[in-house]
């Protein structure tokens, strides 16, 4: 216990008092922030989830396409 309060002591003489409007302001920045912060990671996670999406569907296709000429060899050739 003694630790803390020399750590809280020190911290005491070498940082400023904040006043309050200013600790108002930060908090309001942060708050004001916080959308335009979620919508940046919600946009790359989605960009993210689609392009795996369609890398699965491509190789479903692939997939499907080798099943269908093994199970059908004189099927014609898919259009591409």
């Amino acid at each position: 216990m003694a630790a803390f309060t020399a750590w809280k002591e020190a911290v005491k003489r070498r940082w400023p008092a904040l006043r309050l409007r200013s600790i108002l302001l930060a908090v309001l920045l942060f708050a004001a922030s916080m959308p335009a912060i979620g919508g940046v990671f919600l946009r790359s996670y989605e960009n993210t989830l689609v392009r795996q999406t369609e890398a699965e569907l491509a190789a479903q296709g692939a997939a499907l396409a080798a099943t269908a000429a093994a199970l059908w060899p004189g099927a014609p050739p898919p259009a591409p």
